[in-house]
């Protein structure tokens, strides 16, 4: 069966389509991957710091504590 110039047309079209859109799908998931995880450990690094600064606190009050009851 001999295809007419129109389908070759079209088949060569929409193969066009279909690689375009696949490697604009594929490059898209590959820098959104790299965007998310470089948001997450920046995201990691603010709350492992607050978390620091928040068990800090807590034990030089602690630490203050102590020592208004080591004077009484």
């Amino acid at each position: 069966m001999k295809l007419s110039i129109r389908w070759k047309i079209i088949g060569a079209v929409l193969l066009i389509i279909v690689i375009g859109l696949g490697t604009l799908a594929t490059s898209s998931s590959i820098f959104i991957s790299s965007k998310t995880e470089e948001a997450v450990i920046d995201q990691s690094e603010v709350l492992v710091d607050e978390m620091a600064n928040s068990i800090s606190t807590f034990i030089d009050g602690y630490e203050q504590s102590m020592r208004r009851l080591r004077k009484r």
